[in-house]
Order: C-alpha cells, then sequence, then structure tokens
C-alpha cells in the first residue's frame, strides 16, 4: 500500500508514511483501513510524511473520498 501507518503508543500518536504514486483508489484503501483500527480511533491524533509520494488524486476526489468514508466512519465524532 503506497500509505501505511504505526501507531505509536508512548507519544500517542500515528505516524503514516506514504511513497510512491498514491491516487484515490490508494486513499481510500488507507482511510478505510485507518478509520476501522480502534487504536487509531482512541488516539485520534496523526502525522503522514507524503514527501516520498506522488499526489495524483484531484480535489474533487479528495472531497469525493471525504463525503463518503470520512465522514460516515466517524459517526458524528469531531
Amino acid at each position: 500500500m503506497p500509505i501505511d501507518y504505526v501507531v505509536d503508543h508512548s507519544r500517542n500518536i500515528v505516524v503514516g508514511t506514504g511513497t510512491g504514486t498514491v491516487d484515490a483508489n490508494a486513499l481510500a484503501s488507507y482511510w478505510r483501513a485507518y478509520l476501522t483500527n480502534p487504536e487509531v480511533m482512541s488516539c485520534r491524533r496523526t502525522l503522514v510524511d507524503l514527501r516520498d509520494a506522488q499526489i495524483t488524486f484531484t480535489g474533487s476526489e479528495l472531497s469525493n473520498l471525504v463525503q463518503t468514508i470520512v465522514i460516515p466512519a466517524l459517526h458524528g465524532m469531531r
């Protein structure tokens, strides 16, 4: 997967790393895994390093993924 993450329990943060091509499908897969992980959801602090990634999704695709994956997964949490 072009974006991967680990939960750093000692710092109470999720650290993500992106490499290669990150398209809308890769971002969707990442968010589906991330947002269904109870450890991630209990922490809810994330730092993602995308310096080695080539972002190929559009703003419209990002908006669509937020609306269809992120917002429903949060169940009203802020």
